[in-house]
């Protein structure tokens, strides 16, 4: 007789799901549903090693691209391809020096940064600051190298030039390394001080879902 008095009938009825009356894109209604969604690229920041990486990667495939004509234009060229290219220098100053930027830029850049990458093979500069100062070495050694080779024109060498830019440019470098770090060591901080005050957020709302929790099973 106790059990019978203490059970208890249930109705279900059957209700519509309800359809959202506003007009929200996909990603709106599963934010709303609190379905994850994948983020948007546009959301990340790009920093120097992320953007150093990517350039490694696309100065590798016009690498490629100039082997593949190169070898195209040789093949199908009756005359050798260094005739080709003294023609095309004495035709068309402007545009063979165009066409020396376009092909030593990649290839010096790709090479200085396959050397930063054989550095991070041996486990050194693994660090953050140590893949900085790795990286705008890098384009310092990259720039110097360029220009040096770019004053290279009819057999003229500038080396004046080349000492008063790497001088500027190494002034230049450092400056804007010791104001990375700066930058990097304040988010850091930042970064830090955030995750402390997440982390006792979290321990203060589990103690006060712990302190609910005994609350409830006094009453009951």
């Amino acid at each position: 007789m106790a059990l019978t008095a203490r059970c208890r009938t249930v109705t279900l009825k059957p209700r519509p799901a309800q359809i959202a009356t506003t007009n929200e894109g996909h990603d709106e209604r599963n934010m709303r549903l609190c379905r994850p969604t994948s983020p948007h690229l546009t959301i990340y920041k790009f920093e120097l090693p992320a953007v150093l990486s990517i350039s490694h990667r696309f100065t590798g495939i016009i690498l490629g691209g100039y082997a593949v004509t190169f070898a195209t234009v040789s093949l199908l060229s009756s005359k050798p391809m260094l005739d080709v290219v003294q023609r095309i220098s004495h035709c068309y100053p402007g545009f063979f020096l165009i066409f020396k930027v376009g092909l030593i830029f990649p290839f010096t850049y790709h090479f200085f940064n396959g050397v930063r990458h054989l550095v991070w093979d041996n486990g050194k500069s693994l660090s953050l600051k140590g893949v900085y100062i790795s990286g705008y070495t890098m384009l310092m050694a990259a720039a110097i190298w360029d220009t040096g080779k770019l004053l290279t024109i009819k057999g003229v060498y500038i080396s004046g030039c080349i000492v008063l830019l790497c001088t500027i440019l190494s002034c230049f470098g450092l400056f804007y390394v010791a104001e990375e770090f700066k930058r990097i060591e304040k988010e850091l901080k930042l970064k830090r001080k955030a995750e402390e005050e997440a982390k006792i957020a979290a321990e203060l709302e589990k103690k006060a879902e712990e302190e609910k929790q005994k609350k409830k099973r006094r009453f009951f």
